[in-house]
C-alpha cells in the first residue's frame, strides 16, 4: 500500500485558524488531560508474580514530552479500553500536521534523512535474510509444487516476494507516494507473522519428531532459518554508521580537531551527543508522530516492537574463553496487548529458539533483560520472559537474567539519596541484589553462584579499584559504582550462561540497552586492549545512537547520556589497568 501523502482538510483548516492561540502550551494541556483520571496503585504482588490490578494511571507530562511511556498508546487497560481518548488522539494528530505544514522547510531535512537511513536498514536487512537462507528458499521452492493450495504454502511465498522487493535498491526511499524498501520489508514482516501464527507450522513446531512431508521438512527448515538469520544475521546498523559519523561532523562543522594521540572518550560522546541534540530539537515532534502513524494505520496495534520498524541487529562479539559471542540487538521480543493480561513472546523469537534447538552444537541465547519488573509498566513483559527460560522446549537454548536499571536504588534517590558512607550503600545494594521480590533476577543455577561470597568479592575489587577505598561515596560515584558492578555482572553470567549469543533488552532498545551496550563495549575495549582506537569510535557512535534515531526520531534519553559518559571518564582515568579486573 502506497504512503499517501497528509492534508489538512478544509474543515480542520478553518478550525486552526479560528484557534489562534494553538501553541505547545495547549498541545501539553491537551497530552496531559490523557493522563489526568489515571493514577498508579500498586500492591506487593511481585513475590507471587501476580499481574498488578491497574485502577487509576498517572503519567506526567514531561514524561510524554521525553517520549518514555509511548507504549501506553497500544496497551490497553484491563477492561479493554485505552488510556488515551481517541478524540484527543485525533486533536493531537492535527496538530502535529499543522506545525509540519507551518515549518516544513525547517523540520522536513531532519525527518527526510532519518528516513532515508531506516529505508537503508531495512534494504540491507533484507538482503542479509536472502543471502543467509538461499539454501533453504531453494528447497521450499522444489518442494512447494506439491502444496501450493495450502495458505501457509501461499503465505511463505508471499513474505519471500516482499523478501525480495525489500532488498532491491530501485525501491530505495525517494517520494513518501512511493513503497519503499522499508515499506516492502513490512509486508514481508505481516506474511511471515501469517505463516508462523498458522496452525499448520505451530504443528510442525510443536514436535520435532512427528513425521513430516518433504514440503513440511522443507517448509519448517526454511522458517527456522529466517527467524534465526532474522536475529543473528542482520547488519543493517551498520549500513548508516558511515551516514550518522558524516552527520555528527556536519553539525560540529570544522571544529578544532584534537592533535594529541590520546583520545578523551567521555569528550566525544558528550560532543556527539551534543551535536545530535541540536539537529533532533528541528524536529521536536518526530517521536508523537511515528506514533500517531502506526496507530493510524492499526488503531488496534498492540505493543509489539518488532513489529513497529525496531528490527533486531547484529552489533559486535566478545570473546569468553573459548567462545564467541554475539551481541544482538533486540527490544522486548514480546507483543502487549493489554495490563492484567500476560503478553505473548513474540512467533519470531520462538522460531528463533526453535532454530538453536535443532542446530545443536550449544546453540545458547542469553537475554539480560533491562525492563523495571517492579514497575506496573514493564512487570508483565519482564515475568513472561523469565517464565519463557523454565518451559521445558526452551530451557536448553534460553537463560534471562534481570537487571535493575530503574528505581529509587539505582538512581540512588529516595530513601537512599542519603547513603553516603559505603558500608550503608554496600549493604544496601546486596539486599537489592538478593532480594528475590526485587528488581534483580536470576535463574536457580545461577543463584548458587552469583552468591553474597562472589557480591561481596566484587564489591570490594571494585571499591578498591576505581574509588580508592575511600569510606564515604558522593551521589554520583555511588552511581558510578553500581554500573560498574553491573559491567562486570553482565560479564559474569555471560561466561556463567555458556550462550552464544546475548542481547540487552529493554522495551525498546534505546533508552536503557543502548546507552548499557556502549558502555559494555568500552569496557571490554579498555579490558582487553587498555584503550579505545580512533577507528573504533564510529561503532562507539552506532551502539549509542542508531537505536533511538530510527527507531523514535529522537536522541537517548539524556540522563542515561551522561550517566554513561561518566562511565567512560572513570574507566580511562582507571589508576591501573582493567586487565586487572578480570580476575
Amino acid at each position: 500500500m502506497a504512503v499517501k501523502e497528509k492534508k489538512l482538510s478544509d474543515e480542520h483548516r478553518s478550525r486552526i485558524e479560528e484557534n489562534t492561540a494553538l501553541n505547545e502550551g495547549i498541545i501539553g494541556e491537551w497530552i496531559l488531560e490523557l493522563f489526568r483520571k489515571v493514577a498508579v496503585e500498586r500492591k506487593e504482588a511481585l513475590k507471587a508474580h501476580r499481574t498488578l490490578p491497574i485502577k487509576h494511571l498517572f503519567v506526567d507530562l514531561e514524561a510524554v514530552k521525553a517520549d518514555t511511556m509511548y507504549e501506553l498508546f497500544f496497551i490497553r487497560k484491563e477492561d479493554g479500553s485505552r488510556f488515551f481518548n481517541p478524540k484527543l488522539i485525533r486533536s493531537m494528530k492535527l496538530a502535529c500536521e499543522f506545525g509540519e505544514q507551518l515549518t516544513s522547510r525547517h523540520f522536513n531535512y531532519p525527518l527526510e534523512r532519518l528516513t532515508k537511513w531506516r529505508d537503508s536498514v531495512f534494504r540491507c536487512a533484507a538482503g542479509d535474510l536472502l543471502r543467509a537462507v538461499q539454501k533453504e528458499i531453494t528447497a521450499f521452492y522444489q518442494k512447494a509444487r506439491e502444496g501450493w493450495e495450502q495458505e501457509v504454502v501461499h503465505c511463505m511465498n508471499q513474505a519471500l516476494m516482499a523478501l525480495k522487493l525489500a532488498s532491491n535498491p530501485h525501491y530505495s526511499y525517494h517520494d513518501v507516494n512511493v513503497k519503499s524498501c522499508k515499506d516492502y520489508f513490512h509486508d514481508f514482516q505481516l506474511f511471515f507473522r501469517q505463516v508462523l501464527d498458522s496452525s499448520s507450522y505451530q504443528k510442525l513446531a510443536a514436535d520435532s519428531d512427528l513425521p513430516q512431508s518433504s514440503l513440511n521438512q522443507a517448509l519448517k527448515r526454511l522458517v527456522q532459518a529466517i527467524c534465526y538469520a532474522y536475529f543473528m544475521q542482520v547488519r543493517g546498523y551498520q549500513e548508516v554508521l558511515p551516514e550518522i559519523q558524516r552527520l555528527i561532523e556536519d553539525i560540529q562543522g570544522k571544529e578544532e580537531k584534537p592533535k594529541e594521540k590520546k583520545i578523551s572518550l567521555s569528550d566525544v560522546v558528550r560532543k556527539e551527543q551534543a551535536a545530535l541534540s541540536k539537529f533532533m530539537k528541528q524536529y521536536p515532534s518526530g517521536p508523537l508522530s511515528m506514533t500517531l502513524a502506526l496507530l493510524d494505520e492499526d488503531p488496534s496495534m498492540p505493543f509489539d516492537p518488532l513489529l513497529q520498524g525496531n528490527i533486531p541487529n547484529q552489533l559486535f562479539w566478545v570473546r569468553v574463553g573459548e567462545r564467541k559471542v554475539w551481541a544482538l540487538h533486540c527490544p522486548s521480543p514480546t507483543v502487549h496487548v493489554a495490563m492484567g493480561k500476560s503478553p505473548k513472546i513474540s512467533e519470531e523469537f520462538r522460531g528463533f529458539l526453535h532454530a538453536l534447538r535443532d542446530k545443536g552444537e550449544g546453540q545458547h541465547h542469553l537475554i539480560i533483560n533491562m525492563q523495571d519488573r517492579t514497575s506496573w509498566r514493564e512487570e508483565e513483559r519482564s515475568r513472561v520472559l523469565e517464565e519463557l527460560q523454565q518451559k521445558p522446549e526452551f530451557s536448553n537454548q534460553l537463560n534471562v537474567v534481570t537487571l535493575a536499571m530503574d528505581g529509587d536504588f539505582y538512581f540512588q534517590q529516595g530513601a537512599y539519596a542519603k547513603e553516603n558512607h559505603v558500608a550503608q550503600f554496600l549493604h544496601s545494594f546486596r539486599e537489592q541484589l538478593l532480594l528475590d521480590s526485587g528488581g534483580y533476577f536470576f535463574p536457580a543455577g545461577m543463584k548458587e553462584v552469583l552468591n553474597s561470597t562472589f557480591i561481596d568479592q566484587t564489591f570490594a575489587a571494585i571499591h578498591t579499584q576505581f574509588f580508592g577505598g575511600k569510606n564515604v561515596l558522593s551521589h554520583d560515584k555511588r552511581l558510578e559504582f553500581i554500573e560498574i558492578f553491573h559491567l562486570v555482572l553482565e560479564l559474569k553470567v555471560i561466561a556463567l550462561s555458556e550462550a552464544t549469543s546475548f542481547s540487552l533488552s529493554c522495551k525498546d532498545g534505546a533508552d536503557v540497552a543502548a546507552p548499557a551496550y556502549a558502555q559494555f563495549y568500552c569496557f571490554i575495549r579498555l579490558m582487553s586492549e587498555g584503550k579505545l582506537s580512533k577507528e573504533e569510535l564510529p561503532m562507539l557512535a552506532m551502539l549509542l545512537h542508531t537505536p533511538a534515531l530510527l527507531a523514535r526520531e529522537r536522541t537517548v534519553e539524556e540522563e542515561r547520556v551522561q550517566r554513561m559518559i561518566k562511565i567512560c571518564r572513570l574507566l580511562e582515568g582507571s589508576p591501573t589497568p582493567l586487565r586487572n579486573v578480570q580476575q
